[in-house]
Formats: structure tokens, sequence, C-alpha cells
């Protein structure tokens, strides 16, 4: 694409799950900045309830 920016179906999005007084953490990234560089997509705190009801939603259609 450019020397600043990969090709879009070169980058590599990632996951960061956690878990913390009940809670799962999701941190969503991808290697799209400038030079590749790590970019934050979105962040997410759910109950692991929450995350199973989203999933049931999605997947039970």
């Amino acid at each position: 694409m450019s020397i600043l920016y990969k090709d879009p179906k070169e980058v590599k999005h990632s996951v960061e799950i956690s878990q913390e007084d009940g809670l799962l953490k999701l941190e969503f990234s991808a290697d799209c900045g400038k030079f590749g560089t790590d970019e934050s997509l979105a962040g997410f705190e759910l109950t692991i309830f929450e995350l199973l009801e989203i999933l049931n939603k999605h997947f039970n259609k």
C-alpha cells in the first residue's frame, strides 16, 4: 500500500484476554498503525455470563 501503512491484507489482528475480579477484559488491537505499530481497536469488560449471552444470540440464530 505505502511506506507508512501496511496493505490491509497483511494486517494482523489480536486480542488479549484477562480475568480480574470476576470480569473478563478483552483488548483488541492490530498492527495497522504507521510503520506497522500496534493500534488499539476496542476494549471491553464483561462478566462471563454476559459473554455467554452475546455468543448465544450471535451463533444460535
